[in-house]
């Protein structure tokens, strides 16, 4: 009996992983964005990411979501960056209190669409050509920079820029049809 319920808790446990994971999994480059999008730092935004998401961890398994997952890891996020912005009063700040504010305030309503923004970009990716896609996959998710796939695919660096920007260009146009199919624009 006493090993029944072990292997029931062990079950639990790994459940509950394996479910926080993927909802991160789901919702990391979201969460990231929005921290990097006010802490433009890229090591400062590092550590307020890794430090949400220890707080997320550590709270999700008691957690009944009221709310998206994603919306639960802004809150958390919104709380480490007002934190970081307080221990760093002292040193250089990038904005006034009234100017994060306002920064604030414009993020939520950005941010609370994101999660249709995201199936767009998702739904767009797919009508790319597949060596459009193939490109799209190196630079963001591989992390090249733009010299290095020039350099893999025999293209010139220049050439490449200009086809980043047309595919950003596409990519933002078929987002905002989308959205506005969607009713979500």
């Amino acid at each position: 009996m006493a090993e029944e319920n072990q292997k029931s808790e062990e079950n639990n446990n790994i459940s509950t992983y394996e479910h926080f994971t993927r909802l991160l999994l789901a919702n990391q480059r979201s969460l990231y964005g929005f921290i990097l999008s006010l802490v433009p730092n890229l090591t400062d935004a590092d550590d307020i990411f890794q430090d949400t998401v220890l707080v997320m961890c550590r709270k999700f398994e008691g957690l009944r979501l009221k709310s998206s997952f994603l919306a639960w890891g802004l809150s958390i996020a919104h709380h480490k960056i007002i934190k970081f912005r307080e221990k760093q009063n002292r040193s250089l700040i990038l904005f006034t209190d009234d100017a994060f504010k306002i920064i604030m305030d414009r993020s939520d309503s950005i941010l609370s669409n994101m999660d249709q923004r995201v199936k767009a970009l998702e739904n767009c990716l797919t009508k790319l050509i597949e060596p459009d896609r193939e490109l799209i996959k190196m630079r963001y998710e591989e992390g090249l920079a733009i010299k290095d796939i020039a350099s893999e695919v025999g293209r010139p660096v220049q050439g490449m820029y200009k086809v980043f920007a047309r595919l950003h260009n596409a990519l933002r146009l078929c987002i905002r049809k989308t959205m506005s199919m969607w009713g979500t624009a």
